[in-house]
């Protein structure tokens, strides 16, 4: 995942961050989750949140953000991708009708992401 402004990769990989000895297993005692799992959950929440707040608005169209990835690749269901993906929509589904055609002016689709932005209005149409 792409660092933003000083901010580290978050991941979602809650026991891949505590060292060897401290991990614990995911098992829920008595209808809850170890404090120190849940805490780590919270934080990395937490750093999740920071990272969406530092993106810039408007956000940058996804084949700029991430450039490696190709418009059907599995980077966009998983991982940083998905991430940005999901906020990315979100974001171009709440600007008006005039702004989304400002965006598509201002950031027209490369080559082999044709159709993207037709994808995203029937995608709202259809949320209606």
């Amino acid at each position: 995942m792409r660092a933003i402004q000083g901010f580290e990769s978050h991941t979602c990989g809650v026991s891949s961050q505590l060292p060897n000895d401290k991990r614990k297993s995911w098992k829920i005692v008595d209808g809850k989750i170890p404090d120190d799992i849940r805490d780590l959950m919270v934080s990395i929440i937490d750093e999740h949140e920071k990272w969406k707040a530092a993106l810039p608005d408007p956000l940058r169209p996804m084949w700029v953000e991430y450039p490696h990835l190709p418009r059907c690749s599995m980077g966009w269901r998983m991982g940083g991708g998905e991430d940005y993906r999901d906020i990315f929509y979100e974001w171009y589904q709440s600007q008006t009708h005039e702004k989304r055609h400002e965006y598509r002016e201002i950031h027209p689709e490369p080559v082999g992401w044709e159709g993207f932005y037709d994808h995203l209005e029937k995608a709202r149409l259809m949320r209606r």
